[in-house]
């Protein structure tokens, strides 16, 4: 379904979805790491106003987009069981992918959880993709520059690098 591709400093992107309201949504491959790319613009509500009541026109601001990466780093092949508290009778193969967000916009880059490293990855049996400095350093970014990190919660893949 990719309509075109485009590459720039070695990261190809293909347009996975047709581009609606000006926005388009790209799947990247970073050094063998899939990465999905969507530009987004904040809405900012000046205070007591309710978006509802806010035209969309009013609200975006231009300067303020950010760019949104997924860093897929993990991997862990499993069968759909050991997915669900009570089982599940369909027993088929139901892998799980790891990722970690990083968040680029023009106040600098924010990474969303930091993943797990190698040594837990393999105590847990984890395959470990590509470490998630590599993904980062594949788009550009120095892991020793970001300043901002969100985790979202205290498990062993979110918060454990």
């Amino acid at each position: 379904m990719p309509a075109h591709s485009r590459s720039k400093n070695g990261v190809v992107e293909l347009v996975i979805g047709p581009a609606t309201s000006g926005r388009t949504r790209w799947l990247t491959y970073v050094a063998g790491i899939h990465v999905l790319k969507a530009a987004l613009q904040w809405k900012t509500w000046m205070a007591g106003t309710s978006p509802a009541m806010t035209s969309s026109e009013d609200v975006l601001m231009p300067d303020d987009i950010h760019e949104v990466y997924a860093i897929r780093y993990g991997h862990h092949s499993r069968r759909s069981p050991a997915n669900f508290i009570d089982g599940d009778p369909h027993d088929i193969l139901q892998p799980l992918d790891f990722f970690v967000w990083a968040i680029v916009g023009p106040s600098g880059v924010i990474v969303v959880d930091t993943g797990f490293d190698e040594a837990m990855g393999k105590k847990r049996q984890r395959e470990m993709i590509k470490p998630v400095r590599d993904g980062l350093e594949a788009l550009g970014i120095a892991a020793d520059s970001i300043k901002t990190v969100i985790i979202s919660h205290m498990h062993y893949d979110h918060c454990g690098n």
